[in-house]
């Protein structure tokens, strides 16, 4: 699968459809985050558990 492809699957199935089940297999296991100054979590590296929480407080 070519990145392309991969984000695609990603933005679809754990963004679009809230498959936050998924994340595990999009994300490695420790996620930083970048380049969103409004972001609570700027700076900060995550693991699947609190990238899960990131997403349901971004839909809520």
């Amino acid at each position: 699968m070519n990145n392309d492809s991969f984000l695609r699957e990603f933005m679809t199935e754990v963004w679009n459809k809230q498959g936050f089940d998924k994340v595990e297999k999009y994300i490695h296991n420790e996620y930083n985050i970048y380049l969103d100054t409004a972001d609570p979590w700027e700076g900060k590296t995550l693991s699947h558990l609190e990238y899960k929480k990131r997403l349901k407080y971004s839909f809520n």
